[in-house]
């Protein structure tokens, strides 16, 4: 698993929560950066999630987020945004974010240490989207 998760960070960028937030706070155009929550409906109502973020779970991350597919999520407009993988602890997003990286983004990164590293920091979080 080490080797695994080496070789997708090796092709992504990883980021801090400190650096996501600055990024958050320093994005003009809302479609430009795109923070993907990729933890099932559980961990989400458990911990909350990243105001702002939107969740594609694991499962059907490459179909949501391919800009050309039927199945695109509506936040997901086009290879040039800069996208954000978050997880519980950082793994499942380093995996995710690698996955998706070969869907032709040149922006993509992983949160280092997840939701938690981001509630850790004193980061606000906000109640997951309420769901039927």
């Amino acid at each position: 698993m080490d080797e695994l998760l080496d070789k997708a960070r090796s092709d992504i960028e990883r980021v801090t929560p400190a650096q996501l937030a600055e990024l958050m706070n320093n994005t003009d155009d809302d479609d430009s950066l795109l923070v993907i929550d990729v933890r099932e409906r559980p961990d989400r109502e458990r911990t909350g999630i990243i105001p702002g973020s939107v969740n594609i779970p694991l499962i059907v991350l490459e179909w949501r987020c391919d800009p050309t597919s039927p199945h695109a999520h509506p936040a997901v407009r086009s290879h040039q945004q800069q996208l954000v993988m978050v997880c519980n602890q950082g793994y499942s997003s380093s995996l995710a974010a690698a996955s998706v990286k070969r869907l032709g983004f040149d922006q993509v990164a992983d949160l280092t240490d997840g939701i938690a590293g981001w509630a850790a920091a004193g980061l606000p979080l906000a109640p997951p989207e309420q769901l039927p």
